[in-house]
């Protein structure tokens, strides 16, 4: 019998695409006597705990499958999508990102991360006006450093550097260590 969540996440991972193990897991969290949505959450959670290390490791089909495994356990969870879809922009698949993070932003639109991301997305396939507009909406939240940096960066890119240090001067404003702003903003 497998109690818990973490065993179950790590036989999901191993094995969840084995049409018995599925019924196994299937039938576990039926037997389990845990509430749902508790059980549901810290098994999706390990699952991203396990695709967070493989982002570290630089392992990114490993990452997008393992994160694509926890939204099998909690669909249409904002912040799953969010590192999915950095997952699959970080191997290379901008398209797949974009509508992953555009799914996450359905959800839930106050996540300035999803924005930056989709905005970084959008830029790798040519798409200025949708990253710009992207990197906008994340810093009307007013919260994320980088997605003034990166908004600063588009500007600077398409020649309106006055825009551009505007942008990097409200990112070191709220991240102080931010290096490579400081660096623009002296040059």
């Amino acid at each position: 019998r497998v109690r818990g969540s973490c065993p179950r996440a790590t036989l999901h991972l191993a094995r969840g695409q084995d049409p018995r193990t599925r019924a196994f897991l299937v039938q576990a969290l039926k037997r389990s006597g845990d509430d749902d949505a508790a059980l549901r959450a810290r098994w999706a959670t390990a699952l991203g705990t396990y695709a967070d290390q493989y982002l570290q490791a630089r392992q990114w089909t490993s990452a997008v499958r393992t994160y694509q495994k926890a939204l099998q356990v909690r669909p249409g969870n904002a912040a799953i999508l969010v590192n999915l879809g950095v997952a699959e922009a970080y191997s290379g698949d901008d398209r797949g990102a974009v509508g992953t993070l555009r799914r996450a932003i359905v959800v839930d639109s106050q996540v300035p991360l999803a924005w930056l991301n989709l905005g970084f997305s959008l830029e790798n396939l040519g798409d200025v006006t949708g990253a710009e507009h992207a990197y906008r909406k994340a810093t009307a939240m007013n919260t994320e450093p980088l997605a003034y940096f990166d908004l600063g960066n588009l500007l600077l890119r398409r020649g309106d550097a006055r825009s551009a240090i505007d942008e990097y001067e409200r990112a070191v404003m709220l991240q102080p260590t931010l290096t490579q702003a400081w660096v623009y903003l002296v040059q």
